[in-house]
């Protein structure tokens, strides 16, 4: 699907759906190819497409693993 036609999540949403801080989810997100970032006077936004917040979630999935969680490749 076209990024810009899917649904798209503010940093807010994001924080209560995963439950992390907003500093943590802004600082993920600040420089992730397909988040448009858009700044008003001295606040940032970043308007997430739904694919690429499915796909750092699942990244960040696999980092919190322990090591003995992985699958060897």
């Amino acid at each position: 699907m076209n990024p810009a036609l899917e649904p798209h999540y503010t940093v807010p949403q994001i924080v209560a759906m995963w439950g992390y801080s907003d500093d943590y989810i802004r600082g993920v997100f600040r420089h992730v190819p397909g988040v448009l970032q858009t700044q008003l006077r001295k606040h940032t936004t970043l308007p997430v497409p739904e694919s690429v917040m499915v796909r750092v979630h699942g990244e960040l999935a696999v980092a919190a693993r322990p090591p003995w969680g992985r699958s060897a490749k």
